[in-house]
């Protein structure tokens, strides 16, 4: 199995599991608490633990707040840590709007604002999360007293030199990823992913 196939099948079986999850009763479901942000829109955000400042992580790429998982109770330890889905992931609603760094932190100041979490805030950002905080940090500085990168994501990464050869590889593997998620996706939403 080559290690395109393996992480299509990993993220293949991940959404189904997201899936099932998300059939759960949200009663019971501590990965959901829909706060309305305006304008027909809501968004995911869990928080737990005490303390000042509020610690809010930020997720990479397509995750969602349950990457977080295993860092929620630690972090509950010796905080108030909040989780949250960016718009479209998890159980927030998506935007009308394109996933832009900018948009993403409109949102997030949104979230924070009609959550009534004190700012400043200790933002937490994994890979793109990172990015995204950084971005956030620079429109909205007098929201954030700290700010935590995990093996971030940073602007202009990806501008390096390569030859055609290997230009035309790694477009054609991205290209191959891409149309593998969508098709997860697809049969995700249409409840046809099984775990075998």
């Amino acid at each position: 199995m080559t290690p395109f196939r393996a992480a299509a099948l990993i993220c293949c079986l991940l959404l189904a599991a997201f899936a099932s999850a998300a059939r759960a009763d949200d009663n019971t479901n501590p990965y959901k608490h829909l706060v309305d942000i305006g304008g027909g829109r809501h968004m995911n955000m869990v928080c737990t633990g005490t303390g000042s400042p509020t610690v809010v992580f930020l997720q990479g790429h397509t995750g969602d707040m349950t990457n977080w998982r295993k860092v929620r109770e630690p972090a509950a330890a010796f905080a108030r840590a909040c989780f949250y889905d960016r718009a479209g992931m998890g159980y927030s609603d998506p935007s009308a709007k394109p996933m832009t760094a900018n948009n993403v932190a409109d949102d997030l100041h949104a979230l924070l604002r009609a959550a009534n979490i004190e700012r400043p805030v200790v933002l937490v950002g994994h890979s793109l999360g990172g990015l995204f905080a950084t971005y956030y940090v620079d429109k909205f500085p007098s929201d954030v007293s700290g700010l935590v990168l995990v093996d971030p994501s940073f602007s202009g990464q990806f501008d390096y030199t390569v030859g055609a050869e290997d230009r035309k590889i790694i477009t054609q593997a991205n290209d191959h990823w891409d149309s593998l998620l969508k098709t997860c996706e697809k049969l995700a939403q249409k409840g046809q992913l099984s775990k075998t």
